[in-house]
């Protein structure tokens, strides 16, 4: 599945694309290189994260937070979830979840990136965003993801997430899990299982990079 990304405002397009970044891409080099891949069951990704022209950005959203980075990643978000929602029932709501960190990690941060992206796609574009439904535990903040083995990684379990308030909120609703980048899909299908498994009947992943 592609997606013409030439109705990125133009104004948004002269903000921040290559204005306060050289090393950010373009509009056509975004455009190249986008693309919506189902990557592993219920999970999708656009773009390839060691490409030259995606790392900087994601980086400086990842790690710094930086504005104009957010804004771009979000504009990239919002361009696939408009694809998304073609493709499901016109009649079934769509909210966004942003992928939560364990308290303890966001405390060394002091942000999580998933957060700003659903914030800007909040402000920008309208999005409902549900908060405090999907719950990382306390204990997975312990041990970084970044230095776990693969399979360790692809070991981990639902059980690292806690869905909260089930009955405040529409189990046919589709809901869209947000993230930055995704490498073997283990945290992002431990959140769509804990929320499968709490009677969620439409749940997805959708990272901007692989």
């Amino acid at each position: 599945m592609t997606i013409s990304i030439r109705t990125f405002r133009d104004s948004f397009h002269n903000a921040v694309f290559g204005k306060t970044k050289t090393n950010y891409p373009t509009r056509e080099e975004i455009e190249s290189l986008f693309k919506i891949s189902l990557i592993y069951k219920d999970i999708y990704c656009m773009l390839p994260f060691q490409h030259r022209s995606i790392k900087p950005i994601i980086m400086d959203m990842k790690s710094k937070n930086l504005p104009e980075a957010v804004m771009i990643c979000a504009e990239i978000l919002h361009k696939a979830l408009c694809e998304l929602q073609k493709s499901t029932d016109g009649n079934i709501p769509m909210f966004i979840i942003p992928l939560p960190s364990s308290p303890i990690r966001k405390m060394q941060k002091g942000f999580n990136q998933c957060e700003s992206l659903a914030k800007a796609l909040e402000t920008n574009f309208k999005y409902i965003t549900v908060r405090n439904l999907l719950r990382k535990n306390l204990w997975s903040g312990f041990r970084e993801q970044k230095a776990s083995s693969r399979s360790e990684r692809l070991n981990l379990t639902s059980d690292q997430f806690q869905i909260r308030n089930t009955t405040k909120h529409d189990l046919k609703a589709m809901y869209i899990i947000i993230d930055d980048v995704v490498t073997t899909g283990s945290t992002l299908r431990a959140a769509i299982n804990a929320m499968q498994k709490a009677g969620f009947m439409n749940v997805a992943g959708l990272a901007i990079a692989h």
